[in-house]
């Protein structure tokens, strides 16, 4: 993938993270990459869903969060 643009954290409005959350249970999975652009207008609009997501931004290193969810999830098996 190529992104013009930098990606940055942003302080996440809670209907983003209401449509975030639909979008993980429509694909049906745990855990989800959700990308989102943000137009000129202010308005958010999904680009994808992504069931195998990248999970290192800007440094941040995400896997052993995902990891400590599916096995509290698993109940300790993983």
């Amino acid at each position: 993938n190529v992104c013009p643009a930098e990606g940055r954290f942003v302080e996440v409005p809670d209907d983003l993270f209401q449509m975030s959350q639909l979008a993980r249970s429509i694909v049906d999975a745990e855990v989800i990459g959700v990308d989102w652009v943000q137009l000129k207008s202010g308005k958010w609009v999904l680009l994808e869903a992504n069931l195998a997501p990248g999970l290192q931004f800007e440094g941040l290193d995400l896997r052993p969060h995902v990891t400590s969810l599916l096995r509290e999830r698993l109940g300790g098996t993983l």
